[in-house]
């Protein structure tokens, strides 16, 4: 199955498990690791309302496979319900690899003891780029296998985005003609600066080459962005033989280390964008011991720790995922006793928050996750009262109240659920009615409604969730012509 739309897979899935109680085999290629989330969310919350919650399996350390692993699959005394298997660890030595692989041969020497044992559903998640190797791992299962879901970096998920995620999703924000027109004059300014000599002109040559970096980004050019933000860095690290270690020169590499991690991460290759990024942190906490606690230090210093922190999510590591985001929510909350509730310090708070809220949840520590959300929204609704209804004041406020319904859903409090998911709703009225029919106000208000409508059918009122539904379709038809 090759469809990157993540309703129409949901849509698929739920079909095919209602017709399949009994054993059936599924692999799930992940390369968006937020769709993964969302895609077991969405199955524990469906198999709970069949009584069958969803058991997940995941190695902590490399010594777990294939032995642990087995074992845990096997287990009698586990019942039949359906079994995540999570197998998406990467190395860059490739062991994980090598034990998944070894995993895999073993289900395939039990296949017959694997239907005849675990008479649930089982999703076995690889990287994505294992999607290839898995008919040689395990040809026996694999033939057997009911269906595969493929989750791309540019699936179409129906998840709300924060309002930082939107503004660094890479969307155009020149017209075509505009952006042509700035990749030549950019081209133009770097073969006049080749030929300089002086310090200052090698560094306007960096600015320059990482300005083309960013406009071929833009335009879906990854390897031409990647070559040009290698040259600049190079150049920096020349700058730093020449100049030594001042705070100008350390914070361009550290900007150059970073573009070249966001590089890294859009061409897939997870540990190389991890090495970047953990290259740029660590001059980020050189230039805090030379420095001292500047705001800018700081602020430099929490964004490098997120970045870390998203990468080691990706890359299957929760628990250094949190310590990452937890050191940036310390950074954050020792600008704010600084510098006070600014707006930027304040939103900043909020973003971690968020991100301690989801890495919570994926640890299944769900109360805690609410605490977190909770503590986001707090601060999302003081920002609406310094603020006003600017739309991205709103847009926060509404994916702070979608995380808080999510997490409320979970935890069986449906009324404070439908609240929650209600509030939100409003506020993506109100977009609309501020913004007009946007692809991501449509596309919001879609997300909204549906939460709304599946809240409703649960608590029985089926005359409100056929409606919210229908609002759905009406605009999600509306959202095709734009």
């Amino acid at each position: 199955m090759h469809n990157h739309d993540f309703e129409a897979i949901w849509s698929e899935l739920k079909l095919t498990l209602e017709w399949h109680e009994d054993f059936s085999l599924f692999f799930v290629f992940v390369e968006n690791t937020q769709a993964s989330f969302a895609l077991k969310q969405r199955l524990d919350d469906f198999m709970r309302s069949h009584s069958k919650p969803l058991r997940r399996i995941k190695p902590k350390t490399q010594t777990d496979l294939p032995n642990k692993v087995i074992d845990e699959i096997f287990d009698a005394n586990a019942g039949h319900s359906p079994v995540w298997i999570a197998l998406t660890q990467v190395d860059q030595e490739g062991i994980w690899n090598t034990l998944r692989a070894k995993t895999l041969a073993t289900l395939n020497k039990r296949r017959s003891q694997l239907e005849d044992i675990v008479k649930s559903p089982i999703f076995i998640e690889l990287p994505y780029k294992c999607a290839a190797n898995v008919v040689t791992w395990a040809p026996d299962i694999w033939s057997v296998r009911q269906q595969i879901i493929e989750l791309p970096f540019n699936i179409q998920l129906n998840t709300k985005l924060s309002q930082t995620e939107a503004e660094t999703s890479h969307e155009p924000l020149l017209s075509s003609v505009q952006l042509d027109e700035a990749i030549y004059q950019t081209r133009a300014k770097i073969e006049q600066l080749q030929s300089t000599v002086t310090n200052q002109g090698r560094r306007h040559l960096s600015i320059a080459l990482d300005r083309l970096g960013d406009l071929l980004s833009n335009i879906g050019q990854l390897p031409e962005a990647k070559a040009a933000y290698t040259q600049s860095l190079a150049i920096r690290q020349q700058l730093q033989t020449s100049l030594g270690d001042s705070p100008q020169v350390l914070r361009d590499l550290s900007i150059s280390f970073d573009k070249i991690g966001n590089i890294e991460l859009q061409l897939g290759d997870l540990p190389a964008a991890k090495a970047a990024y953990m290259q740029s942190l660590a001059i980020c906490q050189q230039l805090q011991t030379s420095l001292g606690d500047s705001p800018q230090v700081l602020r430099d210093l929490s964004v490098s720790f997120d970045k870390v922190g998203d990468i080691e999510l990706q890359l299957g590591d929760v628990p250094a995922a949190k310590a990452a985001y937890m050191q940036s929510l310390a950074i954050r909350q020792q600008l704010q006793k600084s510098l006070g509730d600014s707006p930027k310090v304040l939103r900043g708070l909020s973003v971690s928050f968020d991100k301690i809220g989801n890495i919570e949840q994926e640890l299944g520590n769900l109360p805690a996750a609410k605490a977190a959300y909770t503590q986001g929204l707090t601060i999302c609704q003081q920002l609406h009262t310094s603020l006003g209804d600017s739309p991205p004041v709103l847009r926060d406020l509404s994916v702070s109240f979608d995380n808080l319904g999510n997490i409320e859903q979970q935890l069986g409090d449906l009324p404070s659920a439908k609240a929650a998911y209600t509030q939100s709703l409003q506020l993506d009225r109100q977009l609309q009615t501020n913004l007009g029919d946007t692809v991501t106000v449509l596309r919001d208000l879609t997300i909204s409604l549906n939460k709304v409508a599946e809240i409703e059918q649960q608590l029985g009122n089926l005359i409100s969730s056929t409606h919210l539904h229908t609002q759905s379709d009406e605009i999600a038809d509306k959202l095709k012509t734009l």
